[in-house]
């Protein structure tokens, strides 16, 4: 072959390359890219669907009055409420209802900071709630725990300078409590 035939065939190959390329990162595109998160509130977005493991009552409780953000992050669903005590005493109530579930309430040290999303920052909030599972790990569910023990976790945290009072709340023992100290 002479250096005309070559050079026409290294154009060809490389040209191929690139188009395939240009294909992978429209589809990628295409799909509704999102890094890392996908937000389903937040002002005027819909709210929060029953998931199917999550236990009766938990989509109502992610609905709850005063949400100002919802996002699912890997295997974790993210919820930012605003309100007084007494909204926040009814919220724990309603958490308590939920059967097959584990509650922790985290008393944070410090304020609640203002939640930022890729659409810009969405303001204060009062409480913020993590709900997991357990049987979640690396994008599979596992088996499940010998002992019985719930798999779905409400992680509940308030901040002590907060608008939350702490010592108006009301709940049982089968809340679990855990004070974080955050440095500085």
């Amino acid at each position: 072959m002479d250096k005309s035939c070559n050079s026409f065939l290294g154009k060809g190959i490389m040209r191929s390359i690139n188009l395939t390329f240009l294909v992978i990162i429209i589809t990628f595109f295409s799909l509704g890219f999102a890094p890392l998160h996908t937000i389903y509130h937040l002002e005027g977005y819909p709210t929060a669907e029953m998931r199917a493991e999550w236990p009766v009552g938990l989509a109502d409780l992610a609905n709850f009055r005063g949400r100002v953000l919802a996002y699912l992050c890997n295997s974790k669903d993210v919820f930012y409420f605003k309100g007084d005590t007494d909204a926040f005493n009814e919220f724990l109530k309603r958490s308590e209802d939920i059967r097959d579930v584990r509650i922790i309430l985290v008393r944070n040290s410090g304020a609640p900071v203002n939640i930022k999303t890729s659409r810009g920052s969405s303001g204060p909030y009062d409480w913020k709630v993590n709900v997991y599972s357990t049987r979640y790990d690396r994008g599979e569910f596992v088996t499940p725990a010998k002992d019985g023990s719930p798999h779905q976790v409400i992680e509940i945290h308030t901040w002590a300078d907060g608008k939350i009072s702490f010592e108006e709340l009301l709940f049982s023992d089968r809340v679990e409590f855990q004070e974080k100290i955050h440095a500085k």
